[in-house]
């Protein structure tokens, strides 16, 4: 667990203090917020993919049927503000995605955002699909929606390791090093 500053509480695997969610992503709420910048990801790139005929036309004139109905429908004003909209959309696409991608990583990995900046051997990597378990429990339909987790492999306060799983034989123990190599650790 972390303290957060900002929010003044201890959160049980603190990811990082969210200012678009005004919380702590943590162990409760980190797959939400994982689904959250996928959902909200593809949702701005729809509204631009289906805003780009009213672009081009804007850009460089009359090009189809579907910008001639945008010229009729929307005032000059209003089809700038479409426009604006769509741009701003793929910005924020691209942000979400970028988002999305690096929280895939750091999921995978079984890391945290703060985590991230300790060096040495990760003892909690236990391979991407059971890291991706701790956050959002066993495989099934339920990974895609916003839901609780049905069937948690953690209660939040402790956590299996790299070493146990090798002793029971579950895992090869193969070198897993965050910013140095395995001879570090020896």
């Amino acid at each position: 667990a972390h303290h957060c500053s900002i929010c003044g509480q201890c959160v049980m695997r603190m990811d990082h203090h969210c200012p678009w969610i005004g919380n702590c992503v943590g162990f409760k709420n980190h797959k939400y917020f994982v689904l959250m910048t996928m959902y909200g990801s593809f949702a701005s790139a729809v509204y631009s993919l289906t805003a780009l005929p009213y672009l081009r036309s804007m850009l460089w004139g009359y090009r189809g049927a579907s910008a001639l109905v945008a010229h009729r429908v929307l005032s000059t004003k209003g089809f700038m503000l479409y426009s604006l909209g769509a741009v701003l959309a793929a910005s924020f696409s691209l942000a979400l995605f970028a988002l999305f991608i690096s929280h895939i990583w750091l999921l995978c990995c079984n890391l945290t955002s703060i985590e991230v900046g300790y060096l040495g051997r990760n003892p909690f990597f236990l391979g991407p699909l059971d890291n991706a378990k701790q956050v959002f429990g066993e495989f099934d339909i339920a990974w895609l929606l916003p839901v609780p987790v049905r069937r948690s492999v953690s209660d939040g306060l402790s956590f299996p390791t790299r070493d146990l799983a090798a002793r029971r034989g579950q895992l090869d123990l193969g070198a897993t090093v965050i910013g140095g190599s395995a001879a570090d650790d020896v």
